[in-house]
């Protein structure tokens, strides 16, 4: 492969040398050898390729007797250099599913224990994939439709009468449904997290700063290692800016510094401690996926009264709840409703 004979010492060495030592009464002891872990297995290892003929891969699997892979392939249960746009690349996620299914023996369940499964389980099963990919839309109803039968105890390929909509089903149970939720809303919130712990973390940045949003006040500032809190402070019960401008505003300039007083008067400033990022719609401030979930899917009523009547109580069994909410729904099977 025309490697050096340096280089291939190097990587010999590393290979084939393993030594360590121990603390004994905090000092070091004489090292020693391995004779077990902490070396590469190669007939364990896969070789890649990545804009290399298969033959060279081939060879070099060959020399360091490994195995020849290609991609896609699967790393920790998650599909590598797979187009992820694609129903089949989710061909793992549906298995799961239907295998998941099968053990459970919907028939033999009480429909409360079916909710119970698709609360806790079935909604569990693709978040691995869901925090890391946008699922195809034929995939999201592949697999709601498998939630819908599994709910109401029907075979995989099994056609009957569905009494309430699924997408009832879905509303919260202030609004008349269960409070399941939808796969979809599940996915974008898990893949909105990230954006979340981009703004977390502070090795990343905060996002654009000011003086490349308003550049023409940044020209016109006097001290240009000015600290923020410096020009912008609190006075008699109101934000207030303290400018330091080489001349005064005028044109231009002052049309953007009524835009900046009016971008940081809609912003809540931290006056003790560390600036941090706080989401409004949780009281300790951070972001939770569950009601992020709910937020997208609009099973969350943001003008609702707390006081709100509701069919469910946690007073009662979980069964007896939803017997009431099938009672509501004319969803118990009996003729008058089956007719």
């Amino acid at each position: 492969m025309g490697f050096g004979e340096k280089w291939i010492k190097w990587i010999c060495t590393c290979l084939k040398s393993a030594s360590t030592s121990v603390l004994i009464n905090g000092s070091p002891s004489n090292e020693f050898y391995m004779e077990r872990g902490l070396r590469i297995n190669l007939s364990k290892c896969n070789l890649f390729g990545i804009g290399v003929p298969k033959a060279d891969v081939k060879n070099m699997a060959d020399l360091l007797k490994c195995k020849a892979s290609s991609f896609p392939f699967t790393y920790l249960g998650l599909p590598i250099g797979g187009n992820m746009k694609k129903k089949a690349s989710w061909s793992v996620v549906e298995d799961k599913f239907l295998k998941k299914l099968s053990d459970w023996k919907s028939n033999c369940l009480s429909i409360e224990g079916r909710f119970t499964l698709i609360q806790s389980v079935l909604s569990s099963i693709p978040l691995f994939y869901f925090s890391l990919f946008k699922a195809p839309n034929s995939v999201l109803k592949s697999l709601e439709s498998t939630r819908r039968k599994f709910f109401w105890g029907f075979k995989e390929d099994e056609k009957r009468i569905h009494l309430v909509a699924w997408e009832k089903i879905l509303n919260s149970k202030s609004k008349d449904g269960l409070g399941v939720i939808s796969l979809r809303a599940k996915n974008d919130a898990l893949l909105a997290k990230w954006i979340w712990r981009f703004c977390q973390d502070m090795s990343i940045g905060q996002g654009r700063k000011l003086k490349d949003l308003y550049p023409r006040l940044y020209a016109m500032e006097r001290d240009k290692n000015a600290l923020f809190k410096e020009r912008w402070n609190y006075i008699n019960g109101a934000w207030r800016g303290a400018w330091n401008w080489k001349s005064t505003i005028r044109g231009r300039s002052s049309d953007d510094l009524k835009a900046l007083e009016r971008h940081l008067s809609q912003m809540t400033f931290n006056t003790s401690g560390d600036d941090v990022w706080s989401w409004n719609w949780d009281k300790n401030g951070f972001f939770p996926v569950n009601l992020m979930s709910k937020l997208l899917q609009g099973a969350v009523d943001t003008n609702a009264d707390n006081n709100d009547i509701s069919f469910w109580s946690p007073l009662i069994p979980k069964k007896v709840n939803i017997f009431i909410w099938r009672l509501l729904k004319e969803a118990i099977p009996a003729r008058f409703n089956l007719s």
